[in-house]
């Protein structure tokens, strides 16, 4: 269960929910690449500052179980839509702004692979005296 620390953990500077807020603004910021790759031919990917957006949104200030239910939604949409469209739908491009052409491929695994980087770090976080 995810709480809120007053302290942040020594070895990289986040809180558990600070990590949650990324992941969350993460998932804001690809998914609707993503189905704009799905709805049309070779869009144009905007940069987007996810701490920025972050702050934005509000996203630190949300209570723990709220925010991750958040994240778990927007998560499991993205998913639903990929399932209906892959295999075939990785090679659709897109061209993003400070990278160039990237394939759908490249931005869904560019997304798993920044979260599974991250979840690691939230279990260290939340493992006991993390």
């Amino acid at each position: 269960m995810l709480r809120a620390r007053p302290g942040r953990p020594a070895a990289d500077g986040w809180s558990a929910l600070e990590v949650l807020a990324h992941l969350r603004a993460s998932v804001d910021t690809v998914a609707p690449r993503v189905y704009q790759i799905l709805a049309r031919d070779a869009p144009p990917l905007p940069a987007v500052d996810e701490r920025r957006l972050a702050e934005t949104v509000g996203d630190e200030g949300w209570p723990a179980a709220e925010s991750l239910g958040a994240f778990a939604l927007r998560r499991a949409e993205l998913v639903a839509a990929l399932r209906r469209h892959v295999p075939a739908a990785f090679v659709r491009i897109g061209e993003h702004e400070p990278a160039g052409t990237v394939t759908l491929w490249r931005v869904v695994r560019g997304l798993v692979d920044h979260g599974a980087e991250h979840l690691a770090q939230l279990a260290a976080t939340l493992a006991p005296g993390g």
